[in-house]
């Protein structure tokens, strides 16, 4: 099937299985312009009032895929914090992402996965325009077209290896 999302926050949970989420595949078609889908749960049942798993991110299959983030269709661009940001992965959900693009997937916007690791591969045509997760997997021949726009610069920043 196909979906289409009104510009909005959406946020997904696991459900009671925990296998559920942001899960796309076979030939399932999404196009969210003007979102932030957010990765969630409520494991505690505190929120909800009822438990639910956390969600995952699984983008593949042969679809249509076309996210863009709220402050990438605005007119001017407000691209800078959470306004940017097309994915995002609560920091407490331990799911692991899976984004295997086809040439018809483009992301606009931050993925973000901050404390968790992603894996990455197949061919899309943009995967974000800034990528940013614990650890990350790319395998096979990907093709990864992450489009950098200076979107959350943060001055002085240096990377540091620890041995």
């Amino acid at each position: 099937g196909s979906l289409t999302l009104n510009p909005g926050v959406y946020a997904f949970g696991g459900g009671k299985d925990g296998k559920s989420g942001l899960v796309i595949g076979g030939n399932a078609s999404l196009t969210a312009n003007g979102v932030m889908l957010y990765i969630t749960g409520d494991p505690t049942g505190k929120i909800t009032g009822t438990k639910a798993a956390y969600g995952k991110i699984d983008l593949g299959g042969t679809g249509a895929v076309q996210i863009t983030s709220r402050g990438d269709v605005l007119t001017p661009r407000q691209i800078d914090g959470e306004i940017g940001v097309a994915l995002w992965q609560d920091r407490a959900n331990p799911s692991y992402a899976t984004i295997i693009g086809t040439n018809v997937m483009n992301i606009t916007g931050t993925i973000y996965c901050g404390y968790n690791a992603m894996e990455i591969g197949g061919n899309s045509g943009q995967m974000g325009n800034q990528l940013i997760t614990g650890a990350v997997w790319i395998h096979g021949n990907p093709i990864v077209h992450i489009a950098y726009d200076g979107r959350n610069h943060v001055d002085g920043y240096r990377s540091v290896l620890v041995k």
